[in-house]
């Protein structure tokens, strides 16, 4: 239905995107995100949305329209909206509200940066076709900053396997998934420069929102307001879930896993006992 939907969807962004050209000008820089499911990308992404320069879509799937050939104006006129659509939904998203109090979520002061957070569908895409990120740069002329952020992959595939439960999924096969995609996010890290990547550990952010927050908007190059830092910081979680340990796993399954971590560098030090 989605692939059905891409020609009216390229006519309307293209003409409402045409009407906000002045607007899209001032945009410094694009925000991708990398990596796993359930790793905190949609949390860091609604805090960064409610940056009063910031923009920062949910769930859109960026690089599927990069794919078709959508441009610069039609792009960002995709990000809003699906920011805008997250808004009025009260940012709900998994039974979890990511609503910050008094910020700027699904509006702007001024349009510095803009993005979008899917990061397994972009590992898909970079993973599979690096040279995506360079078309993307291509579209949009200002330079991509990536933000991939990771949790203890044995947290990442309990979740993986508490969500996919209802159509039968298995450990075996979430943990499978889990082994591609560290090879597509591999081979995707290879394309960004050092200078446009920035990796955040789930586990410290939660531990210290505030500091990570502040060294994300030094990466985004924007200010980081004190009031908005704080209510950023009042909706973070006290600590991360474990959901590892609601899960039954064999002595095969964890040294698959701890396999896996030892193979790419950012998952170096996770363990399934902390």
């Amino acid at each position: 239905l989605e692939i059905m939907c891409l020609p009216y969807t390229y006519l309307a962004s293209a003409w409402r995107g045409g009407r906000r050209h002045a607007l899209f000008d001032q945009v410094e820089r694009c925000c991708i995100f990398l990596g796993y499911p359930a790793s905190g990308h949609s949390l860091v992404g609604a805090l960064l949305d409610a940056h009063p320069d910031m923009v920062v879509s949910h769930e859109l799937g960026l690089m599927k329209y990069v794919f078709a050939r959508f441009q610069r104006n039609q792009l960002y006129q995709l990000m809003l909206d699906k920011s805008d659509a997250f808004a009025r939904r009260d940012r709900v998203w998994s039974g979890y509200s990511y609503q910050v109090p008094g910020q700027w979520q699904g509006r702007w002061r001024q349009l510095r940066v803009i993005g979008d957070k899917k990061g397994m569908s972009t590992s898909l895409w970079m993973g599979s076709r690096p040279h995506r990120l360079d078309q993307l740069r291509e579209s949009i002329g200002v330079p991509v900053k990536v933000i991939q952020a990771v949790r203890n992959p044995f947290d990442n595939i309990a979740t993986m396997l508490r969500k996919g439960q209802e159509g039968g999924t298995k450990l075996d096969e979430c943990i499978n998934t889990y082994q591609r995609l560290s090879g597509f996010i591999k081979n995707a890290r290879t394309w960004i420069g050092e200078d446009d990547l920035y990796d955040l550990r789930h586990e410290d952010f939660v531990a210290d929102p505030k500091n990570h927050l502040v060294a994300l908007c030094r990466f985004l190059q924007v200010d980081a307001p004190q009031d908005y830092i704080e209510a950023c910081a009042s909706i973070v979680f006290e600590s991360p879930r474990k959901t590892r340990h609601g899960t039954t796993w064999t002595a095969e399954q964890i040294s698959r896993v701890n396999d896996c971590i030892a193979r790419y560098d950012h998952l170096h030090g996770y363990r399934f006992e902390e």
